[in-house]
């Protein structure tokens, strides 16, 4: 009976020590996942904030144009007067 009981131990330590391992081994893959996702949503908001640069140089660059053509248009019409 004892040497049964000392059997049981032996494999609840092996399965335990197995467990403890693969908890080891999945919480390290855990903070690569969480190092992984920190840098891609780091690099998900630069690219949102480049885009509305983007976007507001572009419309800075259309009213420019907008008051290019009407600088023009002002000329135009003082040389046909």
């Amino acid at each position: 009976m004892r040497n049964n009981i000392e059997t049981f131990e032996e494999e609840l330590n092996s399965i335990i020590s197995i467990c403890d391992e693969k908890i080891k081994r999945y919480r390290a893959l855990l903070e690569d996942y969480q190092m992984i996702k920190g840098s891609a949503l780091s690099l998900l908001n630069m690219n949102n904030n480049t885009k509305r640069k983007v976007v507001s140089l572009i419309d800075a660059l259309k009213q420019l144009k907008y008051r290019l053509y009407a600088l023009m248009e002002s000329e135009n019409a003082e040389h046909e007067d």
